[in-house]
């Protein structure tokens, strides 16, 4: 029976792409395309892996309508759990940090990978932060694992900005602080053509992502210095939405050091250790301070602790930090 199934398969196959490639010749190309048409081949592609039943590209996990980005376990070894998990908890010491990681979206959407695909359990990384950071934890993992939206961009592995809002609950909920409540049928859609990274790896279509904004944090004036030369009066910038990677509209996308004065007149600071996952989340938490920080230590190449005191010397200011799972483990430091 399986010689008599693989003999129609291999008479049939030539015949799809046959068929896949006549289809595919109706389909308006871009005007860049060369020779043959980008958008032509990915659509013959995708359709050639449906029939195939293959889910995993280059990497990616795909759900259909959701892009996975994968991480396998053996990426991430005790050894480095326990060293980044290490000078965490030297920071917590000294500074008092509060912690945010971020899971990543096949931790959240584990259910719709395929069956038995390997993927790094991130619940391990997030029990031995928790039990070091003990009340300074803030748990992320629970509301998006139980949020019946997307909070994921479908395309790229960052929070879209409903899961940031929801991050932002979170961290109000540890910091005993009330939340600015914000009307999320009122998000600001900026771009409706976000097609992420994802997308670009594994070859697939899905319908773009939108980058959206709440117009509350917009309406705050802020001026802000980055890399300790640059200024700007915004959050946002409108020039990336048009650019290679929209995600960067979030504070203009990933910078060493950022400062942030807002119209928040409280006198408190707030220092930020983070990564790009933070971009989209530093926006809600200007109402709550007068100075915000933020240092990638990825990009920032002095030592961090003295960068610390030289900006709040007597250790008042509130330390947050704010990294998704699989990069604080390959990028944290704190030196």
């Amino acid at each position: 029976m399986d010689k008599k199934r693989n003999a129609y398969f291999t008479i049939l196959l030539p015949l799809f792409i046959v068929i896949i490639l006549a289809l595919a010749n109706l389909l308006p190309g871009k005007k860049d395309e060369k020779f043959f048409h980008e958008s032509k081949f990915a659509m013959i592609n995708q359709v050639f892996n449906v029939i195939m039943h293959r889910r995993t590209y280059n990497d990616v996990y795909s759900t259909g309508n959701q892009l996975i980005a994968q991480h396998l376990p053996d990426d991430y070894s005790d050894e480095l759990i326990e060293e980044k998990v290490g000078k965490l908890q030297t920071l917590i010491k000294s500074w008092d940090a509060r912690v945010m990681l971020i899971p990543t979206t096949d931790n959240i959407y584990k259910s719709k990978l395929p069956l038995a695909a390997p993927y790094f359990n991130e619940l391990l990384l997030l029990e031995r932060v928790s039990s070091h950071a003990t009340e300074n934890y803030i748990d992320t993992y629970n509301p998006l694992a139980l949020s019946s939206e997307d909070v994921f961009y479908r395309t790229d592995e960052h929070l879209n900005t409903l899961g940031s809002y929801y991050a932002y609950l979170a961290w109000a909920e540890v910091s005993g602080v009330d939340a600015k409540l914000l009307n999320l049928d009122k998000m600001t859609t900026m771009s409706d053509s976000f097609s992420g990274p994802l997308m670009k790896k594994s070859g697939l279509i899905l319908k773009p992502d939108k980058i959206q904004m709440f117009k509350a944090t917009a309406k705050r004036p802020v001026s802000i210095t980055i890399d300790f030369k640059t200024e700007t009066n915004s959050l946002y910038n409108e020039e990336k939405l048009s650019g290679d990677y929209p995600y960067e509209y979030f504070l203009g996308g990933d910078h060493a050091f950022i400062e942030i004065n807002t119209s928040t007149k409280n006198g408190k600071t707030l220092f930020i250790i983070k990564d790009s996952y933070a971009n989209s989340i530093i926006p809600l938490l200007t109402a709550h301070y007068e100075t915000i920080y933020a240092v990638d230590p990825s990009l920032y190449e002095g030592s961090l602790e003295s960068l610390m005191h030289q900006m709040e010397p007597a250790r008042k200011m509130d330390v947050l930090v704010i990294y998704g799972c699989t990069n604080f483990l390959e990028n944290f430091e704190y030196n």
